[in-house]
């Protein structure tokens, strides 16, 4: 049977105080407990730094990537089981819908919140979300150009449009399952622009990684939304 949870990171339980996802953080550190990693007056549902810390050294001890977020692969280290036994869940609304840290609202909000919560940077999520605002206007049922026509929120095409997941009755969910492909790509088929966008600490080079990972045709507006939007979030391009 699977162990269902939601990726967490720090700032969750502070900032989304959403009754399950301070459920989810008093559980993490409820078993950080267990592992010695945390003292039991530290369990108040509150994703603060001395949790980060303690998932951050946790992660360390079993050589598993040292980034404070608890995804697949941590929450099965911390129950001691394979990762294929844990499924990661939406958060409730699909992890956005005002619960997150994006400034923005909306689809947008939600992907960034999204993006956020897969550990992309500011300049990472600037780079992919106007790129996304290009290919789909932030809209995960978009279908255009000639057929096979391209789908969702990347626009994926061909052999890759079928690899879309099934739309929902919910936008959000529609969202959160395309950006878990999105990053599945990264991970495996998309594996060089992958590297190339998660080590990006620039926009040229995340938009380089951006279009490894497209292939696109024409740029379009692409870095004219990338740096409008980067200037949305950090007051500078």
């Amino acid at each position: 049977m699977a162990h269902k949870h939601i990726l967490l990171k720090l700032n969750d339980g502070i900032n989304d105080k959403t009754p399950a996802v301070v459920k989810e953080v008093e559980i993490l550190q409820t078993v950080l407990k267990d592992w010695s990693e945390l003292d039991k007056q530290d369990i108040d549902g509150k994703f603060g730094n001395k949790t980060d810390k303690a998932v951050k050294d946790f992660q360390g001890k079993k050589s598993l990537k040292v980034d404070g977020i608890v995804g697949k692969n941590t929450w099965a280290a911390l129950l001691k089981v394979n990762p294929s036994e844990v499924e990661i869940i939406s958060r409730p609304d699909g992890g956005g819908s005002g619960h997150g840290n994006s400034p923005f609202s909306g689809n947008k909000g939600l992907i960034h919140n999204e993006l956020m919560s897969h550990g992309f940077s500011t300049v990472q999520c600037a780079a992919i979300l106007g790129c996304v605002q290009q290919e789909s206007s932030f809209n995960p049922r978009a279908q255009e150009g000639p057929p096979p026509k391209g789908l969702g929120l990347f626009q994926w095409s061909f052999d890759r449009r079928n690899k879309v997941p099934a739309f929902t009755n919910s936008i959000a969910t529609d969202i959160h399952n395309q950006v878990n492909l999105f990053v599945q790509e990264l991970n495996t088929t998309e594996k060089k622009a992958g590297n190339e966008l998660r080590s990006a600490t620039t926009l040229d080079q995340a938009m380089q990684g951006m279009k490894d990972y497209e292939r696109f045709g024409i740029a379009g507006n692409r870095e004219k939304f990338a740096k409008q939007i980067l200037f949305e979030l950090t007051g500078h391009h």
